[in-house]
């Protein structure tokens, strides 16, 4: 079996992480396309999923669509806090941690794009920086 079990949203998405990192935006931007329409396929079936909307989220900073993939990760953030104790949990960091990197994708979001989602996404990681210390 893959290693991502036949989930085809991640594996384009760690293709797109693959290739940003090696500086070629191109793919990175291919790959992110790939991520993103086997992301929307996957919310489809599971609309209310915090995690997919979040990765999905990154999947479309990738391929080009900051603003979109911001709006998208935002959502992810809103479905997995219905209430102040989710925000604390451990999935919840997660999904701030991956909205933090789709805020900063540096080749595809500029500085002066996003300002209230980077402002939102610091502020929650300092959050959760604070409880784990």
């Amino acid at each position: 079996t893959s290693p991502y079990r036949d989930d085809r949203a991640t594996w384009a998405l760690v293709r797109a992480q693959q290739y940003h990192s090696r500086g070629d935006t191109a793919l990175a931007r291919a790959w992110g396309d790939s991520a993103n329409r086997e992301g929307a396929r996957q919310l489809r079936d599971r609309p209310g999923d915090a995690q997919l909307h979040v990765l999905r989220g990154l999947a479309l900073a990738y391929a080009g669509k900051a603003q979109e993939g911001m709006a998208e990760s935002s959502r992810g953030l809103d479905l997995g806090a219905p209430d102040m104790l989710a925000t604390r949990s451990i999935n919840y960091a997660y999904y701030t941690y991956v909205s933090a990197r789709t805020a900063v994708v540096p080749e595809i979001v500029g500085p002066l794009r996003g300002r209230h989602h980077h402002g939102r996404v610091a502020s929650q990681l300092e959050d959760h920086l604070l409880l784990a210390g």
